[in-house]
């Protein structure tokens, strides 16, 4: 990801020495859960400890997916 002001942040799982990244993926996890069914990422599972997974299939029961 690109901020506005030029700074790079990649998409991984995140160490307690990096709360601007943490906070990052965080917000966006909290950002897209609603809009999307699932939102998987860091933090999640190994499968998806690199990069974001958003999908707007429908859940049983129409709730949403958040990890």
């Amino acid at each position: 990801l690109e901020l506005e002001d030029g700074t790079a942040i990649e998409v991984r799982a995140f160490q307690r020495s990096e709360p601007r990244r943490a906070r990052l993926i965080s917000a966006l996890r909290e950002a897209a859960c609603g809009p999307f069914k699932t939102v998987l990422g860091p933090g999640s599972d190994a499968d998806h400890a690199d990069h974001f997974h958003f999908d707007l299939a429908e859940r049983r029961g129409g709730g949403t997916f958040c990890q």
